[in-house]
Parts: C-alpha cells; structure tokens; sequence
C-alpha cells in the first residue's frame, strides 16, 4: 500500500495496471486535477 500527504505542487505518477484503487473517500471540498495518460503495450507484472 501507498499513501501519499498532497501538498501544492505534488505530482503523483503511478502504474495503474498493477494498483488497486483508493478506499477512502475524500473530502467533500477536496479539489483535484487529473489527467489520464496511456501507454501502449502489456502489463510489466505477471
């Protein structure tokens, strides 16, 4: 499991082939901005 404590300017990148999602809600007046980039190919994990 990964957490990570956002702090302005963060940028998180991650495998999504490989990684379960979040479990925890977040909050209500929490603002986020997310771009989707994909990679062609399989998954490097088997």
């Amino acid at each position: 499991m990964v957490r990570h404590k956002w702090r302005r300017g963060d940028l998180v990148i991650w495998d999504n082939t490989g990684m379960l999602h979040r479990a925890l809600p977040y909050g209500e007046t929490s603002s986020r901005l997310m771009h989707r980039t994909s990679i062609a190919g399989d998954e490097a994990i088997s």
